[in-house]
């Protein structure tokens, strides 16, 4: 057995005192702290975040004449409103002479569109319930044809109401 003397290079790494060791010991130290804090913020951001997103929502959701966006939700009437447009197709019967007369028993359709139209609307008559957690409303909607964006009707269409299109499949049953 060997004796070292108590401030040997050697004996100080078995011990795991020296350079090393306070490297090792200094590492640990700052992976414990940097461990602590990944921790702590896994746990306040997404609280903070939650809290955060909850309000937005809040704003958002809740309708209110209080709300920032209870104006845009009532009308949108407004320069600043963004457009709504709404787009109709419609279905024109090609032979309806030939059904009327007989001719064919088969109606034959061919889809027109879009004829687009901007809608708008206001809501009016508003009755808040339920501690203010409903609100019911009448709500006001005028199209007006955007010809722009529509195409152009260049010829007459014939449409077929769907009650009509029975009586007329009974008819041409017979």
């Amino acid at each position: 057995m060997t004796q070292h003397e108590p401030d040997s290079p050697a004996r100080q790494r078995q011990q795991g005192f020296g350079a090393g060791g306070r490297i090792r010991m200094g590492m640990a130290f700052v992976v414990i702290v940097v461990g602590s804090l990944f921790v702590a913020l896994g746990v306040v951001i997404p609280t903070t975040l939650m809290h955060d997103r909850e309000t937005f929502i809040n704003d958002l959701a809740v309708i209110s004449p209080d709300s920032d966006y209870f104006p845009s939700w009532r009308s949108n009437n407004r320069k600043s409103s963004a457009p709504m447009f709404q787009n109709f197709y419609v279905w024109n019967l090609t032979n309806a002479a030939e059904l009327l007369s007989g001719a064919a028993t088969v109606p034959s359709y061919k889809q027109c569109g879009p004829y687009v139209y901007r809608r708008y609307f206001q809501r009016d008559g508003l009755i808040y319930t339920d501690f203010d957690n409903l609100v019911s409303y009448l709500e006001r909607t005028v199209c007006c044809n955007v010809c722009s964006l529509s195409l152009t009707l260049s010829r007459s269409l014939t449409l077929v109401l769907s009650g009509y299109r029975s009586m007329l499949g009974a008819r041409l049953a017979r």
